[in-house]
């Protein structure tokens, strides 16, 4: 089975808003039901669960009654552990995806299913546009070849195993799945993401969404 996990337990303290970035409303539907709703049409995939906080399992339940709730822990790493527990048993291939990127489109859904018939492991990103450079107490330490950078997005797939297994070995506090692979022994490909498939972190990326719904 093809798995979907759509991570909403963050409490969205960077948004600062009472109510946490993925349940608010543009173009009157939740943030985190258009993460829902992409994974839903997509043809590829055969379950969705959704990871959040306790306090709206039960809304969350209520209104995607064919899909699985679950609630998630106190950090990423936790509550992406508990949707692979919520995994049935036949499980093979897992997107795991960030509620507040509402617009993931359905070529990457696809590109990333399709890529883990090849890969353990497939992770979607940008290539970085500007010069990045390192720095350390305020002053720039060295100026890195953007050519071999990338942003992150989501979702990342793996092999139901291996990620399980990179879960069970290392617990250590990260931002997001791949970090706990050892790339060394689990090659990764790489999927072109888009700059629609933004992140919403700040009330100000509430105004680029609503531009992104708009086109």
């Amino acid at each position: 089975m093809n798995i979907a996990i759509i991570l909403a337990g963050g409490s969205g303290a960077r948004f600062n808003s009472d109510i946490p970035k993925q349940y608010i409303e543009i173009g009157n539907k939740k943030i985190i039901q258009y993460s829902i709703d992409a994974f839903t049409i997509s043809k590829f995939i055969d379950k969705i669960i959704i990871v959040v906080t306790n306090k709206y399992v039960e809304e969350i339940s209520m209104q995607n009654p064919n899909h699985i709730v679950v609630a998630g822990g106190e950090s990423r790493v936790e509550s992406s552990y508990n949707g692979l527990l919520a995994c049935p048993k036949n499980s093979k291939k897992i997107l795991i995806h960030d509620a507040a990127r509402p617009f993931v489109s359905q070529k990457i859904i696809t590109s990333c299913i399709d890529e883990l018939d090849k890969y353990r492991a497939v992770v979607t990103s940008i290539r970085a546009t500007d010069t990045i450079i390192k720095g350390a107490n305020g002053e720039v330490s060295s100026v890195q070849n953007r050519n071999q950078l990338f942003l992150n997005q989501t979702p990342q797939g793996f092999d139901y195993n291996t990620i399980m297994s990179a879960h069970k070995m290392d617990k250590k506090d990260v931002t997001d799945d791949i970090s706990l692979l050892d790339l060394n022994q689990t090659k990764c490909k790489i999927i072109e993401g888009s700059l629609k498939n933004m992140k919403i972190t700040t009330s100000s990326d509430i105004r680029t969404a609503k531009s992104i719904l708009n086109l």
